[in-house]
């Protein structure tokens, strides 16, 4: 039976193992019998493998999480921080049996200082109610993705890129500090003024590395339009083309220059649209769920609930693909009846003006994004094709989109800085305390 606290002190727990130690915190699970699948709920993306970790912590308070820490090391068990939602492995709840898991699911709060231009936010925030807060305090934003149901924690620390990145830079690029639970327990505040280096290096590969990010103080932007373009191009099944985007200007002329430049270069276009909207509108014009949902409604977001089987691959382009490529991958997604994706993303702008060894995020010097997905098991032979087509065109890889398949992901989701990575994770975390099968090792 798994077993549930509301604000208990723990001594001997009876889980996967003996977990001996006392702490006291808000919400604690664990059990090794079949009804730990109703703590696993609450990881919906954790389709593709079942696991039971030892236990599942919730904090509300930094201390509840460095008392967690500490139980961790004294009873040997291997930390996963959940915050996030792109975790389509079952990396969310350690990826195998015995893991403690924190979950930031009730660390959301969020303060808004206007004399400095920043927010700051816990772990826990949903990026809809995020915006949602935001929108309605000043008019401001984040250039965090579309989805509203993404955790703002982890969504920052992989990279937060989305429709208005071109322009005010991705997420990750606009952190001015953030306050981190440590393997030695500690709680320290990291900036780029404040322990540099694991500043650096949390911005990229914070939920592979060593942390427990509990708040983030960001600069935001006013939301007023500005010049800029970003589009998202889809090949469907049966081989049908959308291609969506945003410009982010108030005059018309350039509006119209713009938009007409885009068509022309689309001759098989039958239907276009052209519609002026707020910045939480164009936001969840883009979402998935984003037509059924009212802008005011953003502020009840709720975690991603548990969905259908999803298997994805990423990668970026560094150059265009040939003619014969592009043939060849039009021709594969013509060949498939439904149930899969492919998505190509515009980089480049902001995006690319850091060096790619500034921090973490190695993406910079790319020319689009890619997304590769499934929504059905037998779709699999068909994922592997399609990527097998593209892969020598992209070396890269989308961290926050990892891939159980992908053997050289190091070099793909970090490139050359793994081996600073290595570094910092041997300073930081000796006894490799945070760690999963895609974690940074030690060695």
């Amino acid at each position: 039976m798994a077993i549930y606290w509301t604000v208990s002190t723990l001594r001997a727990i009876q889980m996967n193992r003996n977990i001996r130690c006392r702490v006291r915190m808000t919400n604690v699970h664990g059990g090794d019998q079949p009804d730990t699948l109703q703590c696993r709920k609450s990881f919906p993306n954790a389709l593709l493998s079942e696991v039971s970790p030892a236990v599942i912590v919730r904090p509300t308070h930094t201390q509840d999480v460095a008392l967690a820490v500490r139980c961790a090391n004294k009873s040997g068990l291997k930390v996963v921080a959940r915050s996030d939602g792109h975790d389509y492995e079952g990396y969310g709840l350690g990826g195998e049996d015995g893991k403690m898991v924190i979950d930031f699911v009730n660390m959301h709060k969020t303060q808004f200082d206007d004399n400095n231009r920043t927010v700051s936010v816990e772990a826990g925030q949903l990026v809809g109610r995020l915006l949602h807060f935001l929108w309605k305090e000043c008019g401001a934003g984040l250039p965090h993705g579309s989805e509203p149901e993404i955790w703002v924690g982890g969504h920052t620390l992989g990279g937060g890129y989305g429709l208005y990145s071109r322009l005010h830079r991705p997420k990750l690029d606009r952190v001015e500090s953030m306050e981190v639970v440590t393997a030695t327990r500690d709680v320290v505040v990291v900036s780029k003024d404040k322990n540099k280096d694991l500043f650096g290096v949390l911005l990229g590969a914070g939920p592979q590395l060593l942390r427990d990010v509990l708040i983030g103080v960001q600069e935001w932007y006013a939301s007023n339009p500005v010049k800029e373009i970003t589009a998202i191009f889809h090949i469907l099944p049966g081989g049908s083309i959308r291609v969506s985007g945003t410009i982010l200007t108030d005059n018309t002329q350039k509006q119209a220059k713009l938009f007409r430049e885009i068509v022309d270069k689309l001759p098989w276009t039958t239907l276009i649209t052209n519609q002026k909207m707020s910045l939480p509108e164009s936001f969840l014009y883009f979402a998935s769920n984003g037509p059924n949902v009212a802008v005011d409604d953003l502020a009840k977001t709720q975690r991603r609930s548990v969905k259908s089987y999803y298997k994805a691959k990423s990668g970026y382009l560094v150059k265009p693909v040939t003619k014969e490529v592009a043939r060849k991958v039009y021709d594969i997604m013509s060949s498939i009846d439904g149930q899969a994706f492919i998505m190509f993303g515009m980089q480049g702008g902001q995006t690319g003006k850091h060096s790619a060894h500034a921090i973490s995020f190695v993406h910079r010097d790319t020319i689009s994004s890619i997304q590769i997905g499934v929504f059905n098991a037998t779709r699999l032979p068909w994922l592997h094709e399609i990527y097998n087509t593209l892969q020598p065109d992209f070396p890269q890889g989308y961290q926050k989109y990892i891939d159980h398949d992908e053997k050289g992901w190091k070099k793909a989701y970090y490139g050359d800085n793994f081996d600073r990575l290595v570094r910092i994770k041997n300073k930081y975390d000796l006894r490799n305390v945070f760690q999963f099968a895609r974690s940074i090792p030690l060695n």
